[in-house]
């Protein structure tokens, strides 16, 4: 064992130090019949070199009963990385299973992963639609190193609802990144959703599409933000009855502007219902952790003929030097006269500088009626889908126009995706089957979870090489089946 320790290092040591060093001059090299050497041996020493400059590169020699008759291969000793291996690696030690410290424990990951104090229980929503018994943990002994959470949300899509894992909570913590944790979590959580077998889909909100679409998510709605000056007139429009505002108590209309949010969102893939449980999510207000002049929550209510009509939940912020701040949360009414009423008031505050909103769809029609004025406007896709049960998924919506094609669906991470479909459907409804006829399209999972709400076309994302189509005229036929006349928009944030 010593004298391969020796040999071992003197390989370490050539790997280093390149070849060895000449013969010093003057000493002769003794010269005589080489003494013959037993069958196999210049294999075994060549062996014993390789193993030596294999350990010298940071790599370990896999042994030939760990798989593979007689091979030997060899392997970086840290995933996804080559080189001198990392003495702090302690991937072994992380376990992933069920989160066993409560809530507090991931509202302490959340505020070192983000780098922002994270708000308290009072003024935290995540506190009241937590579910523990859907989180994933990553422990590193005791501590608390990595979170995915799930929310049970039933998602408007094309045609219906789709029950949809929401996906949330998602952190690491920075002493363990780098290390492919997130990886290992979000790939544990799809296969624990395929077989609880209840969730075709899961969703998530994030500010970078890069990381998640790595495990077959694809942005699915873009929202607009806003900021207008005060003061910007809106165009008059056609009356339809006097609309009044009032103030209302957020908690005491809590119910009423639920169900008024309800109305004015039907029909509108991406957003959803909201149950008992997240009716206090319209009043989401972090006011209680952020210092200065913030106002709290305020709900203002539209009526018209003594009916609710629609409602705008809003702050205002200021340094008390006029050039405030009137944050739109949500604004939400049955008809164009009474959203518009709401926003005229949101947009000619005394001390304010200008309104804002973080998130308005696409189609949104206070974004035609501010045409040319002055505002900032930045579009974003931060909204993303996946279809983790395809035919469950692609069998859950409707379809604008009669289609029958087999799609062949790529999935690098959920295997039992990776097959041909044949999808049927139209305007009443649609059905989705596994077969072995040939495809008429080949399309990755990403890429269909971008089209699933109907916010992105098959034919633009093939424009962009995200499709193969195999029978002339498939593309055009699904991607016109698969379009939706109401653009998705996310309007909650979880």
């Amino acid at each position: 064992m010593d004298a391969r320790r020796t040999r071992i290092e003197r390989a370490r040591q050539r790997g280093a130090a390149g070849p060895p060093p000449p013969a010093r001059e003057g000493r002769r090299r003794r010269r005589g019949p080489r003494t013959p050497r037993r069958a196999g041996e210049t294999r075994r020493r060549r062996a014993r070199h390789r193993e030596g400059a294999i350990l010298a590169a940071g790599f370990r020699a896999i042994p030939a009963d760990a798989g593979g008759a007689g091979r030997r291969r060899s392997g970086p000793l840290i995933p996804g990385h080559s080189g001198e291996p990392r003495e702090n690696d302690r991937m072994a030690e992380i376990e992933i299973r069920g989160l066993s410290g409560g809530y507090s424990a991931v509202r302490d990951l959340m505020s070192v992963s983000f780098g922002f104090e994270w708000p308290d229980a009072s003024a935290d929503p995540y506190s009241r639609l937590f579910e523990p018994g859907r989180s994933l943990a990553a422990y590193d002994g005791d501590d608390l190193v990595g979170h995915a959470g799930v929310l049970s949300i039933a998602q408007r899509v094309p045609g219906g609802e789709v029950a949809t894992a929401g996906v949330t909570l998602c952190a690491v913590s920075p002493t363990h990144r780098r290390r492919g944790l997130l990886g290992t979590l979000m790939r544990r959580q799809l296969a624990g959703l395929h077989e609880g077998g209840g969730e075709p889909l899961a969703a998530l909100t994030t500010s970078d599409a890069a990381i998640y679409g790595r495990y077959g998510y694809g942005v699915a709605a873009r929202q607009i933000a806003v900021d207008v000056a005060r003061g910007t007139p809106l165009p008059p429009l056609p009356s339809a009855g006097e609309v009044r505002l009032r103030y209302v108590s957020p908690e005491s209309a809590r119910a009423l502007c639920a169900d008024l949010h309800d109305q004015a969102t039907a029909g509108r893939p991406g957003t959803f219902r909201y149950t008992s449980r997240w009716r206090r999510q319209l009043e989401n207000d972090p006011s209680a952790m952020t210092p200065g002049w913030r106002s709290p929550v305020r709900c203002v209510l539209a009526e018209r003929d003594g009916e609710p009509a629609g409602f705008a939940y809003y702050r205002t912020e200021t340094s008390g030097d006029g050039e405030g701040t009137v944050e739109a949360d949500r604004v939400h009414a049955l008809d164009l006269a009474a959203y518009v009423t709401l926003w005229r008031f949101l947009l000619d505050h005394d001390l304010m500088a200008s309104t804002r909103h973080g998130g308005l769809a696409v189609d949104d029609p206070v974004l035609l009626l501010l045409a040319g004025a002055e505002r900032t406007a930045l579009c974003l896709s931060d909204y993303q889908v996946r279809l983790v049960e395809v035919g469950a998924a692609l069998a859950g919506r409707t379809y604008q126009v009669p289609v029958d094609a087999v799609v062949e669906v790529r999935d690098a991470v959920c295997p039992w995706n990776q097959r041909r479909w044949r999808l049927s459907g139209d305007p009443s409804g649609a059905s989705c089957e596994a077969t072995t006829a040939a495809p008429d399209l080949t399309v990755d999972v990403r890429t269909l979870g971008s089209a699933y709400l109907g916010g992105f076309s098959l034919a633009s994302l093939a424009a962009a090489g995200a499709v193969r189509e195999h029978r002339k005229g498939a593309l055009d036929a699904v991607s016109l089946a698969m379009g939706h006349p109401v653009p998705p928009w996310r309007d909650t944030m979880f």
